[in-house]
């Protein structure tokens, strides 16, 4: 049987990056306007090894859907 992955526990990836634009996509994930302007991160499931990007601006938080390793192209 096929399980679906909850990423529950994740973790970061590399450093801390400046803003480069929202990492939204509607309707995945929505975007947060407040959450623009300061860092964006990396964040990698600790069972599958998806990841995703958050952007974060003084506590708000916006994110992009949760990807494949192999595909992913939010560090570039």
């Amino acid at each position: 049987m096929i399980r679906r992955c909850r990423h529950a526990k994740h973790y970061q990836v590399g450093p801390d990056r400046c803003f480069n634009g929202s990492v939204a996509h509607e309707p995945l994930t929505h975007e947060n306007p407040a959450a623009h302007g300061n860092i964006s991160w990396t964040e990698q499931c600790d069972r599958c090894g998806a990841r995703r990007t958050v952007n974060g601006n003084q506590g708000f938080t916006e994110y992009s859907p949760w990807g494949h390793p192999d595909t992913y192209i939010g560090e570039k």
